[in-house]
Parts: C-alpha cells; structure tokens; sequence
C-alpha cells in the first residue's frame, strides 16, 4: 500500500497553507514535524479527506483517493489536533457513535473498545460522562475512536498532547507494534514522541517539505556541529548572541550551554551526538534559545 502525494497545494485567502508537497508514503511510522503555522494540519485534512487541495492530486496505489470514495474512507482513522466529543454522552456511548458511523458491527464495536479502553488506561470510566473527563482522558478517547476501525491509514494530529509519559510510552509502543502494515501519519512538535519509532521523518516548513529520511541519515547531517561547554552567567549573555543556542540548563555552579557551530566555540566545548530535537531546531532556527 502507498500514499502518493504529486504537487499538492492548499490556497486559503490567496496564501499558500501548502505549498507544491510531493510525498510517496508506504507502511510504516511516519513522523511529520513542524511548527504551528507549517502547513501540518491542512495537508493531513487533505490526506484524510476533510479539504480538498486546490490544485494537484492524493492517490492511493495509483488511484485517486476522491475517485475511490467510501473504499478509501473506511481505510482511514484520523484523531484531529482539536476533538469534539459530546459531553453527556458516556466514553462508550461516544465511541459506539463513532462505530456506528464507520459502518462497524455492533458486536465488532464492542469487543475493540473494551480493548482500546483497557490499552489506554480508561476502562474504569468507559460508562462516565465525557463531561468528567480530564483533558488527557479526552485524547485518550480520541485515540480509541481513531483505531477503532482497525485502519490501514491511520492519521494522528498532535496525539500525546495531555498524556503523561506513562501514557506516552504505552502509545509510542503500540503504535510500533501495529506499524508494520499500515501507514501511520503521526504530526507532532515533540520530537520525543517519534524519536526511536519513525520509519521516517518528514520536516515541513512554511508549507513545504523541506526534508525527508530516515532518523540516522538527516541526524548525520548534524555530526560535528553540536557543541556543549559550561559558562558562567555573564559567558552565557555573551554566548547567546555568539552562537544559535539550541538550550542552556545547570550544572553545579556552571550552565552549561548547547549550541550549533560549524567550529569549537569554546576552549572547554566537546562535540555532542545530534538528536531529533537539535534536527528540528537546526531547521526552525526562529525558534532557538537566547
């Protein structure tokens, strides 16, 4: 199975919100990363249906997505970055909703929710109000609706925002182990939440892809120009307007301080391993320290 993305664009008010993307997409973990404003969303409202680009096309193993209609949609699970849930209804009555809408069996419905519900945590409020919920109780029912379905296509928008790290290490894995014969769109600004698990990264920018690999071949790209050294408080004013700072913290009676150089930038400095972090910074530069 694969995605294929040829010129896709998305116009709103004369701006382009996606800008010319280009993507083929097989099984796997994909892991989209941008800032607010990237084009992130809109380009997975397209993928999933929801908009429809003003020019260039979404194919699914060489057909168009639009032209396959309803075969295309009962492939696809979505979590949106922003949920609507009903407040009075129960977390099951909610994801029966759900079930009945993508056409589930009523007996099918059953039987995954009450695992979903115990995957996430949540079986014990299964029968509340979604009015009672938390805000991470509310993203954890969002995920269940989204796989509820079992689908090949599953697009997740900002999904662990609200879970603690418990809960985000239960997802990371489950997604890793569901991987291998679907195609997981996973958008975040965390860069923690894809690190280890994508099959590959996707860097979007103002709109565009400006990059695309696997995690070891766009991190290489970064050996030799992460450096860490300690400064004390007056070193650190001057070291911030010297260098990119990608993230200072404390360490004993130094800070210690991480910055982008192509050079030592200290007598003390050694050179650090990348990480996905200092990749997406390296690439979002407004959005350094200092």
């Amino acid at each position: 199975m694969e995605l294929t993305l040829i010129n896709v664009n998305k116009v709103f008010a004369g701006k382009k919100a996606v800008n010319d993307v280009s993507l083929k997409i097989g099984y796997g973990i994909h892991g989209l990363l941008g800032a607010n404003g990237a084009g992130k969303t809109t380009l997975m409202k397209m993928i999933c249906g929801i908009l429809e680009p003003t020019s260039g096309e979404i194919m699914l193993n060489g057909q168009n997505t639009k032209k396959l209609g309803e075969e295309y949609l009962e492939l696809l699970g979505y979590l949106p970055q922003n949920s609507g849930y009903y407040p009075e209804f129960t977390g099951m009555e909610y994801v029966d909703f759900i079930g009945t809408v993508k056409g589930l069996p009523k007996g099918i419905i059953k039987k995954r929710a009450n695992e979903l519900f115990e995957l996430f945590q949540l079986f014990d409020m299964k029968n509340k109000k979604i009015k009672t919920y938390s805000g991470g109780m509310k993203q954890r029912l969002g995920l269940i609706q989204a796989m509820l379905n079992e689908p090949r296509i599953l697009i997740l928008d900002e999904p662990t925002a609200g879970l603690d790290p418990k809960q985000r290490l239960v997802f990371k894995n489950y997604l890793s182990h569901i991987s291998k014969d679907r195609i997981i769109i996973l958008s975040t600004h965390i860069t923690s939440d894809i690190q280890d698990i994508a099959d590959d990264i996707i860097i979007m920018k103002s709109g565009k892809i400006i990059c695309k690999s696997d995690e070891e071949t766009l991190l290489n790209q970064l050996i030799g120009k992460v450096w860490e050294f300690p400064v004390d408080d007056i070193e650190l004013l001057a070291n911030t307007e010297n260098f990119p700072v990608i993230r200072y913290y404390r360490n004993g009676n130094k800070t210690k301080v991480r910055v982008f150089s192509e050079t030592s930038p200290a007598e003390d400095a050694h050179l650090e391993e990348p990480n996905l972090e200092d990749l997406y910074l390296y690439y979002n530069p407004e959005q350094l320290q200092g």
